[in-house]
């Protein structure tokens, strides 16, 4: 029962939208501390930039980054990762399909391993 629940369509909006307000929740209940305050300044004398976020740090972006900022997140193609998606979508982000595990077997290197680049 639950593998039909989890691939059905309701069901995941549903739950991308309750992870969405949740974020908001999140947002509207913290207090913003930027590490240099000039973080906006930074930012946008150096774009394009590539952010990194640790786990589910990434719902935060909406909310940090400014009307002219455009982002995606990237999210793996794998099925239980459509529910992540579909939250970042609804805060209005922009989502990037991939995995790692599929690039390392494109190129042929064992999962895990490191790529390099000069």
């Amino acid at each position: 029962m639950w593998k039909t629940l989890r691939r059905s369509r309701l069901f995941q909006v549903a739950i991308g939208r309750m992870l969405a307000a949740y974020g908001r929740l999140v947002w509207y209940t913290s207090s913003l501390t930027l590490e240099p305050a000039d973080f906006y300044d930074w930012i946008d004398n150096e774009i394009p930039i590539i952010l990194t976020f640790w786990r589910s740090q990434h719902f935060l972006m909406p909310f940090v980054a400014k009307r002219h900022h455009r982002g995606k997140v990237m999210i793996s193609r794998h099925a239980d990762a459509d529910i992540n998606a579909l939250a970042v979508e609804a805060l209005g982000l922009g989502t990037a399909r991939g995995s790692g595990a599929c690039a390392e077997a494109l190129l042929g290197r064992p999962q895990g391993s490191a790529v390099h680049g000069r």
